[in-house]
């Protein structure tokens, strides 16, 4: 551990010294990493490891505690959560998505639909 982007021009991503405690429990304690470009990483431990508020710490949808985290500027990470709600309202037809926009204008809607000749999919979601 030790790089820095301006040592290491490969270097994607560092944390240094994360640690993340979720109500008392502490989950995450002296956490360093460094990925570059090229590594393949996977994480791997037992339910309850700190696996996911790693992850979450790294992607910054989590603030971390103490410690530091460094993504190059512009990298994209997509992310899956293994659990997600999903709203009971979605998915939605299409012309309900079209609707929350101007719920009163219905025929609008169809014109716009004819328009872009896509009308056979207003009842699709």
């Amino acid at each position: 551990m030790g790089s820095s982007p301006t040592t290491n021009p490969k270097l994607l991503l560092a944390a240094n010294g994360i640690n993340k405690t979720l109500a008392t429990r502490k989950i995450l304690q002296g956490i360093d990493l460094e990925i570059e470009e090229g590594q393949i990483v996977t994480l791997i431990g037992p339910n309850g490891a700190g696996k996911t508020t790693l992850v979450r710490v790294l992607l910054g949808l989590l603030p971390t505690d103490a410690g530091s985290v460094y993504l190059r500027p512009g990298l994209r990470i997509g992310y899956m959560p293994q659990r997600m709600h999903i709203e009971s309202t979605l998915p939605i037809t299409v012309q309900r998505f079209l609707q929350l926009s101007n719920p009163r204008s219905d025929k609008k809607l169809e014109e716009v639909l004819e328009q872009l000749t896509i009308a056979h999919l207003s009842g699709s979601n």
